[in-house]
């Protein structure tokens, strides 16, 4: 490979030296350990944040649907946030300055927004009372089998 030609590391930000893969660290150095804390300042210790810095974004993904009736009647029960019929945005704090997404602690300040919303896919499942009454139909089955065994 050859030398300055981007490769895997640990980090994200590594490049090809004499046949190796060596880290760049946030000053643009190769070998550097240096990385940006959570204010936006390579090499920085995170003591540096201004509040006015940063803001509650939307991160263009949104939660997933639900993929089954078990997992819908979850959400709407209360297992999750939302009633599974839609799909809410993801809010995340970013560092306005960089873009980066940094910890809520960070955005604790700010009123979170509310998150925009998307319907989710319909699911065709079997009411709960349908299912009881398959239940009841099948106990009766089941007994009316059991007696004709002991007779």
């Amino acid at each position: 490979m050859a030398d300055g030609a981007p490769c895997q590391a640990e980090s994200n930000r590594a490049v090809c030296s004499h046949g190796t893969c060596q880290v760049v660290g946030c000053d643009d150095v190769i070998g550097s350990s240096l990385r940006f804390d959570v204010c936006g300042v390579c090499g920085g210790r995170g003591d540096s944040c201004d509040s006015a810095h940063f803001v509650w974004k939307e991160s263009g993904e949104f939660t997933e649907c639900p993929t089954s009736c078990t997992e819908a009647a979850r959400e709407f029960h209360g297992g999750k946030e939302g009633d599974g019929r839609e799909a809410r945005a993801i809010v995340v704090c970013v560092n306005a300055n960089t873009g980066r997404v940094v910890p809520e602690r960070l955005c604790a300040d700010r009123k979170r927004p509310t998150p925009k919303t998307k319907p989710c896919p319909p699911l065709i499942c079997p009411s709960r009372n349908k299912i009881r009454q398959d239940d009841k139909h099948d106990n009766i089955l089941a007994k009316a089998d059991s007696h004709q065994a002991e007779v």
